[in-house]
């Protein structure tokens, strides 16, 4: 099975960038989100994931670590445009919240937001597609590296889920064939990531991966404190 780490940046066919892994790029483009992680990301093959992810995982499958490949994405693999979505307020429902709409300005409604398209006759045009919806895109990606070993999954699989794998410490007990156990994955969790309140559920999130995609049948998680 392929673990593969991948860094990319996509565009539209006018050439807006619209997803990088580089945050560098995003704020030269003005797309940066302070809450996003700008780092190289992990597929792994047997993972199901979106039809656009799927076609780039199809182009570099057997690409080699360090090659640059361009992607283009038909637009009958993107998520279509829906002109349902464009919605029609009255200028009022903005006046409430002491807002003054323009065009290109973002609303939020409920938990969708779009982007105000026209301004007219009292009566505001608000896009709830994405940027992207109806559009060619282009890929460019970057194959980062590629884990062969078992070791070198289990250091993706945690950077995956963990964001890190800076002070993660782990050892793999193997088993011999006439053994009946399985292997066992010990893993030291290193103490600054207790600070994420979200930590348990990326545990669980990494024993889930681990089990699905690794003959490691039991994992042993292990706390080190040291006192002054």
């Amino acid at each position: 099975m392929d673990f593969i780490k991948i860094s990319y940046t996509g565009k539209t066919e006018d050439g807006k960038i619209f997803a990088t892994t580089d945050g560098k790029t995003a704020k030269e483009e003005e797309i940066y989100d302070e809450n996003t992680i700008y780092k190289p990301v992990i597929l792994i093959y047997e993972e199901s994931n979106d039809k656009i992810t799927e076609k780039i995982k199809e182009e570099i499958k057997n690409e080699k670590a360090g090659t640059e490949k361009e992607i283009v994405i038909p637009k009958e693999l993107n998520q279509t445009y829906n002109p349902k979505l464009v919605q029609i307020y009255p200028l009022h429902v903005f006046k409430k919240q002491n807002l003054n709409p323009f065009t290109g300005m973002l609303f939020k409604s409920g938990e969708a937001v779009g982007k105000v398209i026209s301004v007219a006759g009292g009566r505001v045009k608000v896009d709830f597609n994405s940027d992207i919806a109806g559009k060619e895109l282009i890929y460019k990606v970057k194959v980062e590296g590629i884990a062969a070993t078992t070791e070198e999954k289990i250091n993706y699989l945690i950077e995956k889920n963990f964001n890190t794998t800076e002070n993660f410490h782990f050892n793999l007990e193997k088993r011999t064939k006439n053994e009946k156990e399985n292997n066992t994955l010990n893993i030291e969790l290193p103490k600054n990531i207790f600070i994420n309140e979200l930590v348990f559920k990326k545990k669980q999130m990494f024993v889930q991966d681990v089990s699905k995609y690794l003959d490691i049948k039991e994992i042993v998680f292990t706390e080190k404190w040291n006192h002054k």
